[in-house]
């Protein structure tokens, strides 16, 4: 199986206040340490942005697609990161740019735990993390359809294909804390993962 990533960078970061690719985090941006985290995890990446959108310190080499048409979600993500990658890849890792403590061991965890089904996600507390799963490229055209019909809550596609849904267990094998599946959205999550780090005081 040919594996890859996408990393979706857009969003309009409303409940952050500033983009959240551009925030500093152990001393690079956060778009930059999600990158290097799938980087090592997968032989290839692809980063999808908004239109026109600026990159805080990605690397030149990585690869960059645009979404297709403003304020449609992570589905539209995922439709352009999908379309860009067809006929090079058979599965990928989504994820979200604010998952500061991405492990790449979780990655390589979750493949592992696609097997047949079109997409895997996980499932911790009852709580769905559709971006923190991998996909099929196979189900780019129940994206295609989905969006067409105007829906774009990419929680509709786990219902559109077969989907297995994982839960703690399987996931601490790779990850014992989970780490992988927190994200900041507000300046006081990213404060805490800052204390995490040993970065801030409180």
């Amino acid at each position: 199986m040919k594996q890859a990533a996408l990393l979706l960078a857009g969003g309009q970061s409303r409940r952050m206040g500033t983009p959240k690719d551009a925030l500093v985090f152990g001393g690079e941006t956060l778009l930059a340490r999600v990158a290097r985290t799938l980087a090592e995890a997968v032989p290839l990446l692809l980063v999808v942005r908004s239109a026109g959108q600026q990159l805080a310190g990605l690397p030149r080499d990585i690869e960059v697609a645009e979404d297709s048409a403003p304020h449609l979600g992570p589905l539209e993500g995922l439709r352009a990161g999908l379309t860009a990658l067809a006929g090079r890849a058979d599965a990928v890792y989504l994820c979200a740019v604010d998952c500061p403590f991405l492990q790449a061991a979780f990655v390589a965890r979750m493949f592992a735990l696609l097997g047949p089904h079109d997409a895997v996600v996980p499932r911790v507390a009852r709580r769905v993390h559709p971006l923190s799963g991998c996909y099929r490229v196979s189900v780019h055209a129940a994206v295609e359809r989905l969006l067409a019909a105007g829906r774009r809550d990419i929680l509709a596609l786990l219902d559109e294909v077969d989907t297995r849904f994982a839960g703690a267990r399987a996931l601490r094998a790779a990850d014992a804390r989970l780490d992988s599946l927190v994200n900041v959205n507000t300046p006081e999550e990213y404060h805490t993962a800052l204390l995490r780090l040993g970065e801030a005081r409180a």
